[in-house]
């Protein structure tokens, strides 16, 4: 009985801390695809089977754009 619960416990805690981390990491994704000049819609990229995941590594790899000069 008290292992189901630690179990039950820790099942929420886990789903808990998934769903409070996907808007931080949604956040630092977009901002990392506009900091290399890329528009937000590119997130979706890592939809497409196989491929995708890698695709948005590499772009979240690539160097910062640099802004105009003022």
């Amino acid at each position: 009985m008290l292992l189901g619960f630690a179990s039950d416990l820790l099942l929420k805690l886990y789903f808990l801390y998934f769903f409070t981390q996907i808007f931080p990491s949604l956040s630092l994704t977009v901002r990392r695809l506009r900091d290399a000049g890329k528009p937000w819609s590119w997130i979706f990229i890592s939809l497409v089977p196989f491929i995708g995941g890698i695709w948005l590594i590499v772009l979240l790899a690539q160097p910062t754009v640099a802004a105009l000069p003022i």
